[in-house]
């Protein structure tokens, strides 16, 4: 006798905008996608029928040259979105990443800290490498 496969079948939309897709993957996931009500945010996808809300948390603190921010349509800043049931929320965080100029990590001694940690990083894996 042969096993059937059986291929879940979830539906999906967006709280904030017409957007609808269907998946059938087994695993855990979710469905993301650019949404227009959050000013063009990735956002999450829910279950069809979740009572929810997904909202776009703009950020608190002032930007300063960061690499990889995220802005809506309307040019805020944008740190995380954020879906709320009424069992606890989920978050999506966009992390900014700092930047130094080699004359600047040179200026404040950083440099000869990173040069020594991995000094220190090499020696321990050669260290390991021999057994001991």
């Amino acid at each position: 006798m042969r096993g059937v496969a059986l291929t879940p079948r979830v539906r999906w939309s967006c709280p904030n905008c017409e957007m609808r897709a269907v998946s059938h993957e087994a695993r855990p996931h979710s469905q993301m996608h650019t949404c227009p009500g959050l000013g063009g945010i990735l956002a999450p996808l829910v279950p069809e029928g979740t009572q929810c809300k997904v909202e776009a948390i703009e950020r608190e603190d002032a930007v300063n040259g960061e690499q990889g921010l995220r802005y809506d349509d309307s040019g805020r800043p944008i740190m995380a979105v954020r879906t709320s049931r009424g069992d606890g929320y989920d978050t999506i965080v966009f992390p900014g990443s700092a930047t130094i100029s080699r004359e600047e990590a040179e200026d404040t001694g950083l440099a000869r800290l990173l040069r020594e940690r991995m000094r220190r990083i090499r020696e321990a894996a050669k260290e390991a490498g021999r057994g001991r």
